[in-house]
């Protein structure tokens, strides 16, 4: 799982214009969080980011909401 969660921080690197992501019910998990906060500083235009139900701590939501906090 974190693999496929490292191809997607990859591809959202190119994702310059998304504004809206729903990753809820995907079992992302912490470390596939990390990944994905690395892809998502690319964003700069997204304004949603949905992960509810995802088996992450509260410290890998935090560093999730920090990124969309700098976008």
């Amino acid at each position: 799982a974190v693999a496929a969660f490292h191809r997607l921080a990859e591809a959202l690197q190119q994702c310059t214009e998304l504004q809206k992501l729903d990753l809820s019910y995907n079992k992302i998990g912490d470390a596939g969080a990390a990944r994905l906060a690395e892809g998502l500083q690319s964003c700069k235009q997204l304004e949603t980011l949905r992960i509810g139900s995802n088996s992450m701590s509260p410290a890998a939501e935090t560093s999730l909401n920090a990124v969309m906090d700098t976008s």
